[in-house]
């Protein structure tokens, strides 16, 4: 693991967190649904089972190789399906007959919506959102430990002369003043605190 980057890092546990999680999940939903299909099922149910449930676990597996490909796809299946889910409930209150519906079958519908946005569409979002904003979450932990480290170099700089002349002291400024002009990843503050300690053995 020590030859990736962090951002890299950060990928592989939301990747292996999809694979672990979502896709048995994802499994075991396909196989609840289809189960229970008729014979001649229609187009828009099985439709809203690929784009729900199937399409999601080819793409969580895709997310070790190209994961912003992966989090891209996850969201387009989420977005079609609940396009699917939305055109089948308008078709399906169309052929009803006309009748104002009572308390019980509001309370009904609306658990509905939430029972199918918790259970089949919180998953993939989850790992979507993981796998398109963790550079930015990497980025943002690396600037901040930069800034630390500039604190404690301006720090050290100007409120401790007195060290000016001890050697592990300079050293360690010098290693802080390359990372404040070059912050680029954590492994650099890993790669610092690896030679400061070889120095001390």
């Amino acid at each position: 693991m020590s030859r990736f980057t962090p951002e890299r890092r950060n990928l592989i546990v939301v990747s292996l967190a999809g694979t672990l999680l979502v896709v048995p999940w994802e499994l075991f939903m396909t196989f609840g649904f289809t189960f229970s299909f008729r014979e001649h099922e229609g187009l828009l149910a099985w439709l809203f089972v690929w784009f729900t449930f199937v399409l999601n676990i080819p793409a969580v597996l895709c997310s070790w190789v190209w994961p912003r490909v992966a989090g891209w796809w996850l969201v387009a299946n989420v977005t079609i399906s609940l396009v699917t889910a939305i055109v089948y409930t308008l078709l399906h209150i169309r052929s009803a007959p006309l009748s104002m519906p009572e308390a019980s079958e509001l309370f009904s519908g609306m658990f509905q919506i939430i029972y199918t946005a918790l259970f089949f569409w919180a998953p993939p979002l989850l790992i979507a959102g993981g796998l398109l904003f963790m550079p930015l979450f990497t980025h943002w932990e690396i600037s901040k430990r930069a800034t630390n480290c500039s604190d404690e170099f301006l720090n050290a700089r100007f409120l401790r002369p007195a060290h000016a002349h001890n050697s592990a002291f300079t050293s360690r400024l010098r290693d802080h003043a390359c990372l404040v002009a070059s912050p680029q990843s954590l492994g650099d503050l890993i790669e610092i605190q690896s030679n400061r300690n070889r120095r001390f053995l």
